[in-house]
């Protein structure tokens, strides 16, 4: 999927100078969508990591819990959330874009 969104760029820059800002079509707006899914996607997934993990603990974890430790579970398994969202909405962005292309072929 990162390959997908990397490779857009240059073929988005070479569609709005062939055809202008105006004459562009639905999937290259989509993709534009996607890249900005994708990278909250990405952010999501970094502020979750450094931020403490999410809110899957073992019996050991739950023991030792801090109110820091809680505050900081409960920051990520906020990031979880939006880091779902993101992948799910990254995913049919791009599924969507698919179709389309799809659809200009046949």
């Amino acid at each position: 999927m990162r390959w997908a969104l990397v490779d857009h760029r240059p073929s988005s820059i070479s569609r709005v100078r062939k055809l202008g800002i105006t004459k562009l079509q639905a999937d290259d707006y989509i993709m534009v969508k996607a890249t900005f899914w994708y990278t909250l996607l990405a952010v999501s997934i970094n502020k979750m990591i450094a931020g403490g993990g999410s809110n899957f603990m073992t019996p050991e974890d739950e023991a030792s819990l801090t109110p820091q430790t809680v505050k900081e579970r409960m920051e990520g398994s906020k990031w979880v959330f939006v880091s779902e969202q993101g992948m799910i909405i990254t995913i049919w962005s791009l599924k969507l874009c698919m179709l389309f292309i799809y659809r200009r072929l046949t």
